[in-house]
């Protein structure tokens, strides 16, 4: 018996061993056949299901087949014909019913089971056959209709919206069907007469559907109870027809959004979204932390950052990590938001710093979008932030942001083809207005204005009530030569975003530049001092912006001639703002000590740097700090011009700002008695490209039209001399009484050289 048992172990062991291999291979092929055939998902487990029912049939099989077949019982003893009937056995039941080609046989029936329902389930699926048939197949919805996603019902209208919003971002990755467009929404609001921010619930979407011809609406509602949430959805068609339901339920507070995301492929599911397509869409974009109502606060944020008001979004975000200390893709917002402000460096830096502090706490792709962040804005290494956000891409290839924000990086390097290739990819994966924006600027900074203008258009169209998108408009005018339309439209944004401090100071700043342009700097007084104002009172004061608008004053001192008061205007700007009561990133220190080396007190511009560089230690390196453009100014002021123009050719601190480099390279040629050089340059700079131009132009577009006059004179180009007086008369024809004698001096000498010319 010990012999027998031993023997019928080894085989038993084997056939386990073999039928745990063929169960592989099937498994992989099953696996391999759904993904590609686009397949549902239980057609995996169903097969795991049908191979686990034939594993104790298998293990009887061997055990039976491993054992001799028991004999039948013989005739009567001394019947010769019983004797030989004897020798032949009678096998038993079971040993007739377990045999391998019984099992085998099993094996391919199962197989082929599979086969008949997986095949039955999408023909029916397909064809819109009884309850598994698609709403597509069925008829009920056309394929690449526009569907509309109700505010859902909740005791919390913030969960409601979040929850409204998540399922939109998920929806929004269908190619079944499509989200209507939010002005559509916006628009039919406004026929039925409802104030705007009206909260659109199912029963005010299903009256938008009738009037827009949407296809169908879903609503839902999420109900609490002793600490978990049961999330409903429906699809109903404009008349209240159902179509199609689902429902999830989450554990806790931080499973909602991973409900969510169950609940909407679900419904695409129903709708008749094919398998593959579904396994290809990422998952919701998910923030890692323990408080619902940190989640909250961020999903909230999110909204106001898509209406423009980044000070409100920050506000959310703040809120956010007090509840949770720990968040860090709130940090991570903070430090992108301020960023889009252009402002406040010094939080900037430490709201990075903290969300790569907590990095561990994240999911794969949260890590790479924090360490992205942190690599371009703490560290400066673009290489490792393009790399970071390429492995975000590779866990979700349809995240638009990760997409934008490469194009970002290569704007700051100047790299416009590049840049725009990135910008038009993000806007096609999700049409935004930012998306759209960064498009229409890129093509204003290469001089393609007609582009540049579709695109800023279509900003404004997707987000009317986005501030920014104003903001760009404006300056597009300026740079079209539209001055007065981008007056019109800087006092009618002026107007509408009052009294934030914010556009305050952006538009009272721009006002003044527009004025000093043309040389009325009186009439500009005025709104520089309102720009000042905005910087230096109430809650939301900006030093670091005030002392920055003092700066510009004292920079047109410096075109208008005057080096003296240029000195005498940055002493007095630095006492009003002290920088030791700026933090130190926020201080525009290199700009207060260029403004020095310019106008020639070269000692206190060393002064200002030295005392720069010991406040900030490693920090003094980075880009954004400009202290190497500032002590290149140092070295154009004492003839050191070869040491100079290398790094003047990179001075635009990372902005993105090609004229910047022109003005300040051409410049320093000037200086330097290269005058053919100075020309290219100055010339470059004229060239109407760069969008944010305005800010430069204020100040020195009519200093480098008078002096390329001047240029063009001594090298005895009259034909380009006379061009470039004309232009300068022009610009300053209505330019202040002190300054009429230039403006005479050069009407005068092109007077002369036409004359001279016949």
């Amino acid at each position: 018996m010990k012999q027998l048992l031993e023997t019928s172990g080894r085989s038993l062991w084997q056939v386990l061993a073999l039928y745990v291999g063929a169960s592989w291979v099937v498994l992989q092929v099953v696996d391999v056949v759904k993904d590609n055939m686009g397949l549902p998902d239980w057609v995996f487990p169903f097969a795991l299901l049908l191979l686990l029912i034939g594993l104790p049939i298998i293990v009887a099989t061997a055990l039976v087949q491993s054992r001799p077949a028991p004999a039948a019982t013989g005739a009567a003893a001394g019947s010769e014909l019983d004797d030989e009937l004897s020798t032949i056995p009678e096998p038993a039941v079971h040993h007739k019913l377990l045999t391998w080609k019984n099992s085998l046989l099993g094996g391919g029936l199962a197989l082929v089971l599979l086969a008949i329902v997986t095949s039955g389930f999408m023909y029916m699926r397909n064809s819109g056959i009884g309850p598994v048939g698609s709403l597509v197949a069925k008829g009920l919805i056309d394929e690449r209709s526009e569907i509309m996603v109700a505010d859902f019902e909740a005791e919390d209208d913030m969960l409601g919206r979040m929850a409204s919003e998540a399922l939109r971002v998920d929806l929004s990755q269908s190619n079944i069907v499509r989200l209507v467009n939010p002005r559509t929404v916006e628009g039919a609001l406004k026929r039925m007469q409802l104030p705007e921010g009206t909260r659109v619930d199912e029963a005010t979407a299903r009256e938008i559907a009738e009037r827009e011809g949407i296809a169908a609406v879903v609503g839902g509602e999420i109900l609490s109870g002793g600490g978990s949430y049961v999330i409903t959805a429906h699809l109903v068609s404009p008349g209240g027809d159902l179509l199609g339901n689902a429902r999830v339920t989450a554990a806790d507070s931080s499973k909602i959004i991973e409900a969510i995301d169950k609940l909407s492929r679900n419904l695409r599911e129903q709708i008749g979204e094919s398998y593959t397509s579904m396994r290809e869409s990422p998952a919701l974009a998910q923030v890692s932390t323990s408080s619902l109502e940190a989640l909250r606060k961020y999903t909230e944020a999110g909204i106001q950052r898509r209406e423009g008001n980044l000070d409100a979004a920050i506000d959310f975000l703040e809120e956010a990590i007090a509840i949770d200390s720990t968040f860090a893709m709130a940090y991570r917002g903070i430090g992108i938001f301020l960023q889009n402000k252009f402002d406040d460096w010094s939080r900037q830096y430490w709201a990075h710093s903290k969300a790569y502090e907590y990095r561990d706490r994240l999911t794969e792709r949260e890590k790479w979008l924090v360490s992205a962040s942190y690599h371009l804005d703490i560290e400066e290494d673009e290489s490792q932030a393009i790399a970071a956000y390429e492995n975000v891409l590779r866990i979700d290839p349809e995240l638009m942001s990760a997409v934008n924000n490469i194009g970002v990086i290569y704007y700051f390097q100047r790299d416009w083809e590049k840049a725009l290739k990135q910008y038009r990819q993000a806007h096609e994966m999700r049409p935004e207005g930012l998306t759209a924006s960064n498009v229409g600027v890129v093509y204003a900074n290469m001089g393609r204005l007609e582009e540049a203008d579709e695109w800023l258009a279509l900003s404004r169209e997707l987000e009317p009530n986005n501030p920014s998108w104003k903001f760009y408009q404006v300056h597009f005018e300026s740079l079209r030569g539209n001055k007065e339309e981008a007056r019109r439209l800087n006092r009618v944004l002026r107007e509408s975003e009052s009294p934030d401090p914010y556009w305050l100071e952006r538009t009272y700043g721009t006002d003044w530049l527009f004025d000093v342009e043309e040389g009325r700097i009186a009439r500009a007084e005025a709104s520089l001092a309102a720009a000042v104002a905005a910087g230096d009172e109430g809650e939301g004061s900006n030093p670091a912006r005030a002392l920055q608008d003092l700066l510009s004053r004292a920079e047109l001192d410096l075109a208008l001639g005057n080096p003296e008061s240029t000195v005498r205007r940055v002493d007095a700007a630095l006492d009003r703002f002290p920088l030791e009561e700026i933090p130190p990133l926020d201080r525009p220190t290199a700009w207060a000590a260029s403004l020095f080396a310019q106008a020639g007190d070269t000692n206190a511009a060393r002064t200002l740097l030295a005392e720069q560089r010991e406040q900030l230690g490693p920090l003094a390196e980075r880009k954004r700090v400009g202290l190497a453009e500032a002590e290149a100014w140092i070295d154009v002021a004492e003839g050191r011009y070869a040491e100079a123009i290398p790094v003047l050719r990179t001075s635009d601190r990372g902005y993105g700002c090609d004229i910047c480099i022109d003005l300040s390279v051409g410049t320093a040629f000037d200086q330097a008695g290269q005058p053919d050089s100075a020309v290219v340059y100055y010339e470059s700079y004229l060239a109407p490209r760069q969008n944010w131009r305005t800010y430069t132009d204020g100040t020195w577009r009519a200093w480098t039209l008078e002096r390329l006059g001047q240029l063009y004179d001594e090298l005895g180009d009259l034909e380009q001399a006379a061009g470039y007086y004309a232009a300068f008369v022009e610009l300053w024809e209505e330019a202040d009484p002190e300054l009429q004698p230039r403006v005479q001096a050069a009407q005068a000498r092109l007077e002369e050289i036409v004359r001279e010319r016949g």
